[in-house]
Formats: structure tokens, sequence, C-alpha cells
């Protein structure tokens, strides 16, 4: 081989060299962390009977995840005589007014919550709920199961900050009393990704 055709074959070697060379990776940026869709949901209702441990026989409850990363809520508590009329904001002179608790979660642990895709149902799970008295600090369990279902056609328009809800209907238990049909919200709480 002729010093010439070497010559000629050096800068073809030292390509092909190069590409053999491993490459440093430099890092490009990923696509950005998409958002989560935190569960919120709001439903408030009277509840007739019993509700585990607690004193009366009709109940004004709210339950919220609306604001914080944690279910709370409170129940107020009325002993009423058959045929008495409880609403949300109203309780006839008839019923005696006896405890309002607020819903806390026990020992810090969250509620097992699903939210749909389309952010127009969710379910929650509070086993560990209780309801603090809030004149003598008095504990007891009331734990919580309920499904929120806003229905295929519910448009989440109802904005508030970076939350998003719609009208729903919500059904379950709170301490052993059945909510019956409820009406609620349920939505979601956009957390950057």
């Amino acid at each position: 081989m002729s010093v010439r055709r070497l010559a000629a074959t050096a800068p073809l070697g030292v390509a092909l060299a190069a590409l053999l060379v491993p490459q440093t990776a430099t890092a490009e940026p990923g696509p950005p962390n998409e958002p989560e869709l935190t569960p919120s949901y709001l439903t408030s209702t009277v509840v007739e009977g019993s509700l585990e441990g607690t004193p009366g026989n009709r109940h004004q409850i709210v339950v919220d995840r609306s604001q914080r990363d944690t279910v709370d809520g409170w129940v107020r508590s009325w002993s009423c005589p058959e045929g008495a009329t409880v609403t949300m904001t109203w309780a006839s002179s008839s019923c005696t007014y006896r405890l309002t608790q607020d819903l806390r979660s026990q020992y810090g642990t969250s509620a097992d919550e699903w939210l749909s895709s389309t952010g127009r149902s969710a379910t929650v799970s509070a086993p560990n709920l209780v309801g603090v008295n809030r004149d003598t600090g008095y504990v007891r369990r009331l734990p919580l199961e309920l499904t929120f279902v806003a229905g295929q056609d519910a448009t989440l328009t109802q904005e508030v900050s970076s939350y998003t809800y719609s009208p729903a209907r919500v059904r379950g238990e709170i301490g052993g009393a059945r909510y019956a049909d409820s009406d609620g919200y349920v939505g979601y709480r956009v957390v950057s990704g």
C-alpha cells in the first residue's frame, strides 16, 4: 500500500472512529411535570336517627375537603320529638341542642380517596375520622364512607381559585348513620407537578 493511499483513507478512519466513541449526553429538559389533581368535595345534610355514640336523633353534618389536604367538617346534634323538623340552617323550637363536634382525622391519618379521570365522581373512606366535642374535647369515632356522583352530563364549570366543582349526589354513611342521597359538590384541586 502506498503512502498516498494511506493518507487518503486516514480522514475516513478518523470519522469512523469518532462515530464509535461514546458521546457525552447532554441533559435536555424533559416534558414539564403533569399537574396533580387532588380530590375536592363538600356535602351537607341532616341525618335522622343514631350517630355512633353521639347524643341526639337529628344531626346536621358538613363534610369538607376543599380548602385543606384532610377531611374535616362538623356535626351539630339535636334531640327532637317525632315530626320535628331540622334543616341545615334551622331547628324546630321543640328540639333541644345537644352538642357540636368538629370532624378530624385521628392520629393524622389521611382518608383513602379515589377521583375519576373526569373529576365528576369520587369516593372517600375515612375509617379513622373522629368527632371532637367543642365544649369538652371528648373524642368519638365517626368513620366515614361516601360516594359523590355528578353524572356524565355534568360540567365542571364552577371554578373557585384553583378548584373546579360540579354539583353531585352523595350517598354513604358516617358513624353508622346513612346519607340518603344528599346534595354535594365534587371536583378537584390542581396541584403543581
